[in-house]
């Protein structure tokens, strides 16, 4: 029995506060796997960030705007742009002035979806 499956077994069968914190904070191998790879965004081929980018969800969003944001600074391809943009203004974190910013980005590098989307939120921003 692994320790996750221990420590989940034990806070079914108990009321010890100690146990349900331990079994609350167990890592996610997963969500470290992710917050790993997305660190080494930039040095990844166009097929590992497109399954990369795939993995996300609304779950995995917390904790992972500073690399997600970094990520599409160095982010070339429109679509995957679009993508980590829409990544971005769903995390709840981003700014105005960065959403600008990310826009002008875009604009330089002509990218025409990254744009659309970011003009959107910026319209409803106000």
């Amino acid at each position: 029995m692994t320790v996750e499956a221990f420590v989940a077994e034990s806070a079914r069968h108990t009321n010890d506060d100690a146990t349900l914190v331990l079994f609350q904070s167990a890592p996610d191998t997963d969500r470290l796997q992710l917050a790993d790879r997305m660190a080494n965004y930039a040095r990844f081929d166009s097929d590992t960030k497109d399954r990369l980018l795939g993995q996300f969800d609304r779950t995995l969003l917390a904790g992972h705007y500073a690399d997600i944001l970094a990520a599409y600074h160095t982010e070339d391809d429109d679509r995957r742009a679009s993508q980590l943009a829409r990544l971005l203004l769903t995390s709840g974190e981003l700014e105005h002035q960065t959403a600008v910013g990310m826009l002008t980005e875009a604009v330089l590098r002509r990218q025409s979806e990254t744009c659309q989307e970011l003009k959107r939120a910026l319209a409803f921003w106000r």
